[in-house]
């Protein structure tokens, strides 16, 4: 998939096809449809209903340590990795929250978060460069061996 057909299918979605995921009350991601059918099996852990998906109430309260919902969550993608539902696993945890600096409402496996539409980060970056025959750009490009978006 080229640089040009990431942009347009990152534009191009259908809202309706999504359930906002929230956690005590803040929203944090946004889940397809049939992946929120999905966690529906998992009703300890999830609450899903035409409104959205949060937490199990167990879990959703503000006083709940991240460490339990991380624990609780970790162990159905998990399952959802045995499953072949969550590709690409890194073993590498990562924080659910709304902002980079905010504290993480809880941990979750990197692959997951499309999954969850949570936000991710990373690195990228693109160079322009003054040569002998004029402005170019350099554009980065992933390794061809990372588990999501290679190439």
């Amino acid at each position: 998939m080229s640089y040009l057909d990431r942009i347009r299918a990152a534009n191009t979605h259908d809202l309706g096809k999504f359930l906002p995921f929230s956690v005590s009350g803040t929203r944090v991601g946004c889940v397809k449809n049939d992946f929120a059918q999905t966690l529906a099996r998992w009703p300890e852990v999830f609450r899903v209903d035409e409104r959205g998906v949060t937490l199990a109430a167990r879990l959703d309260s503000k006083g709940v340590p991240a460490e339990e919902r991380t624990q609780a969550v970790g162990e159905v993608l998990q399952r959802l990795r045995e499953d072949g539902l969550i590709d690409g696993w890194r073993d590498e945890l990562y924080p659910v929250n709304r902002s980079w600096s905010e504290p993480a409402f809880l941990l979750i496996e990197r692959a997951a978060l499309p999954r969850l539409g949570v936000r991710g980060y990373g690195v990228h970056m693109n160079g322009f460069v003054r040569g002998t025959d004029g402005l170019t750009m350099w554009v980065a490009r992933r390794s061809l061996t990372k588990p999501t978006g290679a190439g």
